[in-house]
Formats: C-alpha cells, sequence, structure tokens
C-alpha cells in the first residue's frame, strides 16, 4: 500500500521535509504515549548500562533539580517502538522518499518539559553526520500537539538545498540565517 502521492513526495523534495498530520490512528499511538509517560516517570537512577540512554539536565528553574530531556536506544528493548519503527507505514513513507529500503539508525525521545531547555537554531547534520547525510532521514513522530506556545520544532523550507550550514557542533548564527524567518 502506497501512503504518499505523488504531490506529497514532490512536495518533500522541494521543501526537505513533509508534514503528515494524524498519520498514526489513536490505536497505533496509545502504547506508545504510554510507555513514553512511564519512561518520564523513571527516576534517575532507574536506567542500566548497557541498555537504553537516558539524558538529564538541570532545570532552569531549579538548580538542585534534574529533569529527564531525552532517551536514546529504547527501540531494541521496548517491543511497541519496534512495531512502529519496522511498521509497513512508516517503511513505505521512508521507501517513498529515500528511493530504496531503509533501516533504523538512531531512536531518540525528546522530552520538553517545564524547566527545561530548547536548542538554537541548528541542522542535525551538524552532528558530523554529513559523510552519511544523503543516506539518512530524520522522522519525528510527536505525541503531544506542537505549537509555539509549548516549544514545537521548526523548520525553514527549501533550506536543505544548502547543504551544511554554519560550523559542526554550532548553532546557526549570523549570516547562516539569511533566507531564514
Amino acid at each position: 500500500m502506497k501512503y504518499l502521492t505523488e504531490s506529497q513526495i514532490k512536495k518533500f523534495q522541494d521543501d526537505g521535509f513533509l508534514l503528515l498530520k494524524k498519520f498514526f490512528s489513536e490505536e497505533e499511538m496509545e502504547p506508545i504515549i504510554k510507555s513514553i509517560n512511564k519512561f518520564s516517570e523513571l527516576p534517575y537512577n532507574f536506567w542500566e548500562a548497557g541498555k537504553e540512554m537516558a539524558y538529564y539536565e538541570t532545570s532552569n528553574e531549579n538548580e538542585n533539580e534534574r529533569i529527564l530531556c531525552r532517551i536514546e536506544k529504547y527501540v531494541d528493548y521496548h517491543p511497541e517502538f519496534q512495531k512502529l519503527a519496522n511498521s509497513k507505514k512508516v517503511l513505505s513513507i521512508l521507501e517513498d522518499l529515500m528511493g530504496g529500503p531503509c533501516i533504523l539508525f538512531k531512536d531518540k525521545i525528546n522530552f520538553k518539559r517545564t524547566g527545561g531547555g530548547g536548542f538554537r537554531p541548528h541542522q542535525d547534520v551538524q552532528a558530523r553526520w554529513d559523510e552519511f547525510v544523503k543516506y539518512t532521514m530524520s522522522i519525528m513522530i510527536s505525541t503531544d500537539r506542537s505549537t509555539p506556545e509549548n516549544g514545537c520544532l521548526e523548520v525553514v523550507p527549501g533550506q536543505h538545498k544548502r547543504g551544511i550550514i554554519g560550523n559542526y557542533d554550532r548553532p546557526l548564527e549570523g549570516d547562516d540565517l539569511n533566507g531564514m524567518k
């Protein structure tokens, strides 16, 4: 089954991203949301070495408080995420956009919590993935409503055509931001 139209594929090629609202059903998202909520309640010392990688940051509101900001490498240990990452829906879209079969390279849950920090403008490729960027694609599956008020991800159409912008491991600034609003 095809999930994307030719016009959606063209939009992705032109803009460098594609927004698919309500792509997953509530039934598909329910086990994912339950697991994410469970993760968010776990104490700092819960995580086992060599398994999921949980990252905490110091709260901007209380310097004595550490808050969960992201978890990586969780798909290997949680079947509900394996099912989602390897679903026909996800793989079909990736194959249509990438032009061939795809595999999961990295998985990450970002938590946007009260007191947490954000990120300044950047390209993920700036984290030194440029050698592989033509073979990779990022997918964001939002489990909460994304709005400017709650710190949603912002993207700028067409900027992918500029290649790598700015310096490695640094946010975009100054002339790097030309053409972005």
